[in-house]
């Protein structure tokens, strides 16, 4: 859930002048030691939450920034609610060891405060205890259900009308898709706009990148050319000015945040919209967001693939850069790595490849996914490095 402060914190035994707590624009109205902001959120990371009865635990992270020049700060806090007390929960800012008090609401996904007041809803859905493990404020959140002696399920909830797309797309793949895998939908419920998917076993592509070695490439690729073949009627279309548009929102989110960062990327960004992009070719199914974490190994050897929200009829080369770019960013955040995601790398770009034609495709798309990762890296505390090989690397394709 996302804190939104609505009383000020204690001040008892602070100096005049101290900013005892950091806040945004959307949590600090009521703290006078930030009138001189105001601060936006840059990221939430929650870092811990669970549901157990009517008795709801939060911890995270928010990274905040001024408008004012002021450095980027991040702010740890924790917070509990009981469901008892509506519209209370008691926080602390663990930097400075103040008081605070939140209201859970996003007001986007009533259903995520709900959770914790609504009697037997998990226990209705076979769940146990609740772990939020990506929340996105006003858009979706994903929370993994314990189960003792079971694989955990895993509940999405969306604050558009996403999830009947979302079902009718996964049922469709269950049934068409015989080379790659993909979670059962155990649950739909239209209301709350939720859905309860079973775990889909096996060991993620990003846990073995260790062990990867470059025959993994050609797999890879097979992959990629079973989902593109893929038949499924009706999804939006994806084009090459949909991704730069997208980019372009990754720029200016990071401008409010790090400008001249945001200054240096948007002249790559331009330099590159300057290139006429390819023809896309024959349109397929694309995932969108393929990436490390989103494949994982089956104990049956076939491939699963999590996540299909932003599914869409685009370029098959979308997918196959977006898998690229991401053994790129793997490679810079564990130098050990690189020469052997390099590897994998080059395999999957030379076995997917038909012909010309698909390697302008693929540079293409991996060069635009570099771009807006280096956006996202940016904005998160210690990653500045990995931003910055990033743009370099988003010259060539990710190629060192």
């Amino acid at each position: 859930m996302f804190p939104m402060i609505r009383e000020a914190p204690e001040y008892a035994g602070l100096q005049d002048g101290a900013d005892p707590i950091v806040g945004a624009e959307a949590l600090a109205r009521a703290i006078p030691s930030v009138s001189n902001g105001p601060w936006k959120i840059t990221s939430y990371r929650p870092r811990r939450f669970e549901v157990r009865k009517k008795d709801v635990a939060l911890a995270g992270e928010l990274v905040l920034a001024a408008r004012n020049g002021r450095p980027s700060r991040q702010l740890a806090f924790e917070a509990s609610h009981r469901a008892a007390e509506p519209g209370a929960w008691a926080g602390r800012d663990l930097e400075s060891g103040l008081f605070f008090r939140v209201s859970p609401a996003d007001p986007a996904l009533p259903s995520l405060a709900a959770l914790g007041s609504a009697p037997g809803l998990l226990e209705a859905m076979d769940g146990g205890p609740a772990d939020l493990v990506a929340h996105r404020f006003e858009r979706r959140a994903v929370l993994r259900l314990r189960r003792n002696d079971a694989p955990p399920a895993w509940m999405k909830l969306w604050a558009k009308d996403t999830a009947s797309r979302v079902v009718e797309l996964h049922e469709i793949l269950e049934s068409a898709a015989d080379s790659f895998r993909v979670a059962r939908a155990q649950v739909h419920d239209r209301r709350r706009r939720l859905v309860l998917f079973d775990d889909l076993a096996g060991v993620s592509l990003h846990d073995r990148l260790a062990d990867l070695e470059p025959e993994e490439g050609e797999r890879l690729a097979r992959l990629l050319h079973a989902i593109a073949a893929t038949d499924t009627p009706d999804l939006p279309a994806w084009t090459a000015a949909d991704e730069l548009a997208n980019v372009d929102r990754f720029v200016e989110r990071l401008r409010r945040v790090r400008p001249e960062a945001a200054d240096d990327l948007a002249a790559r960004v331009e330099t590159f919209r300057a290139e006429s992009a390819p023809e896309d070719g024959p349109l397929g199914l694309a995932h969108r967001d393929l990436h490390d974490k989103q494949i994982v190994l089956g104990p049956d050897g076939r491939y699963g693939v999590l996540d299909w929200d932003l599914a869409a009829a685009a370029s098959p080369a979308l997918d196959a850069g977006n898998l690229v770019a991401h053994f790129a960013l793997r490679g810079r955040q564990r130098p050990e790595l690189a020469p052997r995601l390099d590897a994998v790398a080059e395999s999957l770009t030379r076995n997917w490849c038909r012909d010309e034609a698909d390697a302008r495709r693929l540079d293409w798309w991996t060069r635009a996914t570099l771009l807006r990762l280096v956006a996202v890296y940016a904005l998160r505390p210690g990653e500045e490095a990995t931003s910055s090989a990033l743009l370099e690397l988003s010259d060539h394709g990710g190629r060192s």
